[in-house]
């Protein structure tokens, strides 16, 4: 009789462990598909250095994401520290759909009117002499923040290709 209680006891305790067990990997599966869902969600902000034939240059902001991004600002890095000499200011974007994407608008008031030929060789990896840090910082619809910050490299003097593009992965705020 004795031996028969410490079975089911046993028994018992066992499948006690295997149920929490089993408790516990469906909570992290469910975490998981959840950060899943909210990633798809996401909106994901990138910029298009565009320069065509006759050197006219546009920053396109693109939202390469599923969700929608709101209040997109753009802040150059290194441009010239502790000083406005090259003072590089960009259009805060209100408002862009998922998958939509917008020229974005700066000013460079040391170097003269909008259309100076010269206004893009900065930051451009087209044309630029070094590289170059721009931060992009954006929210979704539910008011998560993020950011995302991204170097500009120059061309490399022995090689033919042209300068590139390097992100860093999205931080959520």
């Amino acid at each position: 009789m004795l031996g028969a209680i410490w079975t089911q006891t046993l028994v018992l305790a066992i499948t006690g462990v295997i149920v929490l067990y089993y408790a516990m990997e469906t909570a992290k599966t469910r975490r998981e598909i959840t950060r899943q869902n909210l990633m798809v969600l996401r909106p994901v902000i990138v910029l298009d250095f565009y320069q065509d034939s006759s050197f006219n240059r546009a920053l396109v902001i693109q939202n390469i994401g599923n969700g929608a991004a709101f209040n997109i600002d753009v802040e150059p890095l290194n441009i010239v520290p502790d000083t406005t000499a090259w003072d590089i200011h960009f259009d805060k974007i209100d408002f862009l759909k998922a998958h939509g994407s917008q020229e974005i608008k700066y000013v460079m008031p040391t170097i003269g009117h909008e259309g100076h030929r010269d206004r893009g060789s900065l930051f451009f990896p087209q044309e630029t002499q070094k590289t170059r840090r721009m931060r992009i910082r954006y929210e979704d619809v539910e008011g998560g923040r993020y950011e995302v910050e991204l170097g500009v490299y120059p061309r490399d003097a022995a090689s033919s290709k042209a300068g590139y593009v390097s992100y860093s992965p999205i931080q959520k705020l």
